[in-house]
């Protein structure tokens, strides 16, 4: 190791985060230390505190094996044969200071120990002496001696003694399981009775199978086996297979025997044979009856061969029948309302029909949809019964479901049955089950269903929804006492149990192991064609992280072009070992190669569409057992959580950094008595030296971390309930995941698209102590020939020696083709950006962005963190543009995917939203619900009320106002719609974009809509009659009407060359109560700002405002910063404000003119603006 083995200031593979953290613990001039290159192989890096900053030196090996230091850009002509003869030689000169503190490494026995109950079996061992065959000889040395022999032969105990004392070291250096002679001699020694006893066991099987085989020839002679001197373990193990052969033989002899004789004489019923055997040829492919024990009593009485077996009945799964909901029509008139609006809709799957049946005195009226002409299901975010089924006539009707438990199974339903009729030969969705289960070295009860089928404790599937089964099962277990082609056929059985009507069983993706870590993933039949690129790695991190008793297990693949990650893993156990939990966490990500080379220098986090962390993660809940146990016994969780380990180690971005974890509404899975659920916490541990307490704890979890702009929904997280072999519970969690499509041909027109990718003022803040200040950006993607670099930064800011700020104008930034310039390929890529120190040649952040949004006419503005080996370095915001020559290609319709069906509604509207109403073949973009998140644009909806007349003509809009601005500066468009309370219209481009401040539109939508007020009783008692049926005016709702007498009359600015002529309206509509709603036919522009008087067209306009800086009182208190922005018309620093950390419209109280200008405010009038408004609220 270059001269360093025995160097206290030699610290191994330590991260670069890790370095800074124990020199800023130090903090004394002249501090240094050395590691191994995060980057370079063979190389190292000095690193030295001095004047509160931390100075790095590389250490570069030469072809002839000798070693030199790299300062900044130059390498010192010195050469040395070690690293330790160069610290020595450079310690008093040629560096930032003097080398006078060398930081100690930390002994691995300080932390590496690990004595949880459930690690008994391992014994304790002196980690100091490191993985090696003495290692070996202490722990099987120590589990021996915690075993009582006393009962055995005393010579097979003295043998098993010797061997791990002396002989297992010829083993020790086998090179493989059929080499180790030695323990094959003491097998094979001990195991001459059994083979005598086999064989004559045979002999009498032959017996009773000619006695029952009536084809067999009674008369013949059965001789003894012959003694055999030597014997070998493969005879062995054939002689045992045969033994059980013969017995199912006999078995089934002996009942088609007593089967075909009846004392009547007639043939007797079917019978199920107590013993189901299966065929020869199934029978040597099949280990789990291949390796069912049996003994000499289970056939000799005959007790146990009458007395019934057990049958487990597979679970009663739903069909697909016709269902049906009653609803109420909302979003009519006050005429329509007081009619019957009850309605009944049926969803059919099989058939593929929607139906409406509305009842009448006479007949009932039944209106019949086909599936594919739904476009969009909308749910109600203020009212969770209420949901808008749009159509593809961009029609839509709105209807209250008695709970929302029956608005999300008619959801459920119409996806299934889209779904089930859907024409298309891609996969665009599949539902992906992950279970994890500590089985605590017992065997699995012969029915484990209830784990795979996502039901017991916690968000469990809803039976009510058919099952069908999931496409992809991912399981992973700890502590697995079975073989693997056991374990593999138990599982085959049960997911057949569950899903009965498959004619095929689930195909292995892969099987792999890390002592009693196994990692399982099958996919269903179907897909099995659309898996590729699989690749496992295992890490081993128990003792000296040389056992695999604790580690993980990874297996990453492509379902057609998303790439997945799952990891199984078993951390350190202990309430007490938290760090040493944590650090098991980096060392797994680091140590296993699952990722692509390309990729190498990204965390292994950012290297896949979804990545999935599951397992016994052991974090505990540290609180005092009795509180535990009262908050458990009230079903009380949350203040537990507030106490879990994983919970504040997340908030503190120590680990899983930017993953999920769905709600925790299932008691903790940690640590039953065995046999027994409930309350039935074995929380105490009596131990040789001292009394364990194990409090009950969640150690069993389930987290994922998934792109930006990708599709995943957690549907179910929870833990069975009676499966009790171990002291964990098996925890379920299941998810409907998006799929990518499939690369598609490139068509004629794709070279004539002529996009490309440029970013303009980016900027990234970095944690560090690191004196280095030049960085560049490089830029990987799958739609890229190869990584792309930028310049070096043009300015870097240092912040009180804990960060750096380094910014990057737009001439640093590259401008990217595409490989394929294809919009609807580039809108599934993301790019993944890397952050490098050109004077450590280090990297110090990576992230992953999006290109879905990024088709606007304007640059969008992103900010996500940084993310390098697990841990959080800083941030990293800037703009992006997806530029298109073809400006047509901005918003161009795309085919809609089927998990874009369901979607939320918005009621706070945001700039260049579109309405969720689709056009023709269009995809209207969703927002996330509760337990789903698809990182893209929300869905906007406004309405408009009539605003109660007044005698001042011109207060009443007219019924045209022509044209209105919706996405940009290049959208200009009218809309009609004929449903009430209709949302805002639906533009061709359907992503969500953030303008730059100086490509702000003239124009903004206007601001969300609160529920009308009650008119005080005064306006009430003037009021005039309602309008007729036929009026049309509508103007937006304000919390209340203006109070005429108080304010000007409204000017009317000029008539643009959007606006249309000036016409005549009606009066408007009101009821007792407040206003009711009338139908849409056209919705008016937010009417241009204007100090200056105007000639009256008969507009409704803003009053007159004598300073800009009053415009906030003319307006409600906005609940958000978007209303509030909104409200200002100034939507395009919405994203810039909340990037910087100003989300909450309870702390702008504290805004200074500097966070708006850090918030990319650049405009002076508009700083002005928003102060003013925070003044006056």
């Amino acid at each position: 190791m270059a001269g360093m083995s025995s160097s206290p200031w030699y610290h191994g593979n330590i991260t670069r985060l890790q370095t800074e953290q124990l020199l800023q613990e130090k903090r004394i001039k002249g501090s240094y230390l050395v590691r191994a290159s995060e980057n370079i192989k063979g190389a190292y890096v000095l690193c030295v505190w001095c004047d509160d900053q931390i100075y790095q030196y590389r250490i570069l090996p030469t072809a002839a094996g000798k070693f030199q230091m790299k300062y900044a850009n130059h390498v010192k002509g010195d050469m040395y044969t070690n690293v330790a003869e160069l610290i020595k030689s450079v310690s008093t000169h040629g560096l930032c200071c003097p080398l006078a503190h060398p930081v100690s490494a930390t002994k691995e026995d300080e932390f590496d120990t690990d004595d949880e109950d459930d690690d008994d079996r391992l014994g304790s061992v002196d980690s100091s002496t490191g993985p090696s065959h003495d290692q070996a000889r202490q722990v099987l040395s120590s589990r021996l001696n915690q075993m009582d022999t006393s009962t055995l032969d005393r010579g097979f105990v003295d043998f098993v003694n010797n061997y791990t004392t002396a002989l297992m070291e010829l083993d020790y250096h086998a090179d493989n399981a059929r080499d180790m002679t030695q323990l094959r001699t003491l097998v094979e020694f001990y195991g001459k009775p059994l083979k005598r006893e086999a064989d004559h066991f045979l002999v009498k099987m032959k017996v009773l199978q000619c006695l029952f085989d009536m084809s067999k020839n009674p008369v013949q002679k059965f001789k003894p086996p012959r003694v055999e001197a030597d014997i070998l373990l493969t005879d062995l193990l054939k002689t045992l297979a045969n033994c059980q052969n013969e017995c199912r033989s006999v078995e089934k002899s002996a009942f088609n025997f007593f089967q075909s004789f009846n004392i009547s004489g007639t043939a007797p019923a079917p019978v199920e044979s107590p013993i189901a055997t299966p065929p020869p040829d199934q029978r040597k492919s099949d280990p789990f009856l291949a390796n069912t024990n049996y003994q000499p009593s289970d056939l000799i009485d005959s007790a146990i061969l009458s007395a019934p077996r057990p049958v487990v009945a597979p679970p009663q799964l739903a069909v697909y029948q016709p269902q049906q909901f009653e609803v109420r029509l909302e979003g009519r008139n006050v005429v329509d309302a007081l009619k019957s609006n009850k309605m009944k809709l049926t969803v059919n799957v099989t058939a593929g029909f929607l139906t409406i049946l509305k009842p009448g005195k006479d007949s009932e009226e039944i209106v019949t949809y086909k599936h594919d002409t739904i476009a969009q299901l909308v749910k109600s975010r203020d009212n969770n019964t209420r949901l808008t089924i749009a159509f593809n006539n961009n029609k839509k009707k709105e209807y209250s479901f008695e709970h929302a438990k029956k608005r999300e199974y008619f959801c459920q339903l119409v996806q299934s049955m889209k779904l089930h009729h859907s024409d298309s030969t891609e996969v665009e969705q599949i539902s992906v089950f992950v279970g994890t289960w500590n089985m605590g070295d017992a065997s699995p009860p012969s029915n484990f269903m209830s784990w795979l089928l996502g039901e017991g404790d916690g968000i469990q599937r809803d039976k009510n929804i058919p099952f069908m089964g999931y496409d992809l099962y991912v399981i992973g277990t700890q502590e697995s006492s079975l073989s693997e082609k056991e374990w593999l056929t138990r599982l085959k059985t049960a997911i057949k149990m569950i899903t009965p009507k498959m004619n095929k069983e689930y195909h292995v993706v892969t099987l792999s192991s890390l002592w009693g870590i196994r990692l399982t993933v099958l996919v269903k039949p179907d897909h099995q064609n659309k898996i590729s690129n699989v690749r496992t790695s295992s890490v081993k991190t128990g003792i000296a992280n040389a056992l695999g008793n604790k580690g993980a297990v990874g297996v990453s693949f492509y379902f057609s072009n998303t790439s997945f990650c799952f990891i199984n893993s078993h951390l350190t156990s202990g309430t007490e070992k938290k760090i040493r939990r944590n650090q098991n966490y980096h060392d797994i990500l680091k140590g296993l190669n699952l990722g692509s080379k390309n990729l190498s220098v990204f965390d292994l986090t950012n290297q896949f569409h979804h990545f999935y962390f599951l397992g016994d993660l052991n974090y505990r809940v540290e609180w005092n057992v009795p509180d535990i146990l009262e908050h458990l016994r009230r079903k009380d969780y949350d203040p537990l959580l507030e106490y879990d380990q994983l919970k504040t180690e997340r908030k503190s971005n120590t680990v899983f950094v930017g993953f999920e974890e769905s709600a925790i509404t299932f008691a903790p899975t940690y640590r039953y008595e065995i046999g027994q659920r409930g309350m039935s916490y074995s929380y105490r541990k009596v131990k040789k030296t001292k009394t364990r307490i194990n409090e009950p704890s969640w150690c069993d979890r389930v987290l994922w971390r998934s792109y930006p702009g990708t599709y995943i929904e957690n549907k179910t997280y929870g833990c069975s309930v009676d499966v009790v072999t171990s002291d964990h519970s098996p925890v379920f969690s299941t998810f409907l995941v998006g799929i990518l499509p499939t690369a598609s041909t490139p068509s004629s027109s794709s070279d004539k698209q002529n996009i490309t990718i440029t970013f303009k003022e980016v900027e990234a803040t970095i944690m560090t102590s690191m004196c280095g200040k030049n960085f560049v950006i490089e830029f990987h993607s799958s739609c890229l020939e190869a990584k792309v670099l930028s310049k070096t930064n043009v300015d870097c800011r240092v912040l009180d020696n804990k960060e750096v700020r380094p910014i990057w104008k737009s001439e640093q930034l590259p401008e990217m083709t595409p490989i394929f310039p294809d919009v609807s390929f580039l809108e599934d890529q993301h790019i993944l950006l890397a952050i490098k120190n050109e004077e450590s040649d280090e990297y110090y952040g990576e992230c992953v962005l999006e290109m879905k949004d990024k088709f606007t006419y304007n640059y969008v503005s992103f900010s996500t963190i940084l993310i390098h080996q697990g841990q959080k370095t800083g941030q990293i915001k800037g703009q992006m543009h997806m530029k298109a020559k073809n400006e047509d290609l901005y918003g161009s319709a795309r085919k809609m995917r089927t998990y874009e069906l369901i979607s939320f509604d918005d009621p706070k509207p945001r700039p260049g939203v579109s309405d969720p109403v689709p056009s023709k073949g269009a995809a209207p973009t969703s927002a996330a619900g509760d337990h789903s998140r698809m990182k893209s644009a929300g869905i906007g909806k406004m309405r408009a009320i009539p605003w109660p007349k007044d005698p001042s003509p011109s207060l009443v809009a007219p019924k045209n106002l022509g044209p209105m601005l919706l996405a940009g500066p290049k959208k200009v468009g009218s809309f009609k719609s004929s449903e009430p309370r209709s949302a805002v219209p639906h533009a061709n481009n359907s992503h969500s974009t953030t303008p730059s401040p100086q490509d702000a539109p003239p124009r903004c939508p206007p601001p969300p809509l609160p529920p009308p007020r009650a008119p005080s009783p005064a306006i009430v008692d003037n009021m005039p009659p309602p309008f007729s049926k036929e009026s049309s005016t509508t103007v937006y709702e304000v919390n209340s009407p203006p109070d005429i007498s108080k304010r000007a009359p409204y000017p009317s600015p000029t008539r643009g060359p959007d606006r249309g002529p000036n016409q005549a309206a009606g009066g408007p509509n009101h009821s007792a109560n407040g206003f009711s709603l009338e139908e849409l036919e056209d919705v008016p522009p937010l009417p241009l700002k204007s100090k200056t008087n105007a000639t009256s067209i008969g507009v409704c306009s803003p009053p007159i405002i004598a300073d800009e800086d009053d415009l906030y009182d003319s307006i409600r208190k906005p609940t958000t910063i978007s209303q509030w922005l909104m409200d200002l018309c100034l939507p395009q620093y919405i994203h810039g404000l909340v990037d910087n950390g100003w989300d909450n419209i309870d702390f702008i109280k504290d805004m200074a003119e500097q966070d708006l200008i850090e918030a990319s405010v650049t405009d002076q009038s508009h700083r002005k603006r928003i102060l003013a408004s925070i003044k006056n609220m």
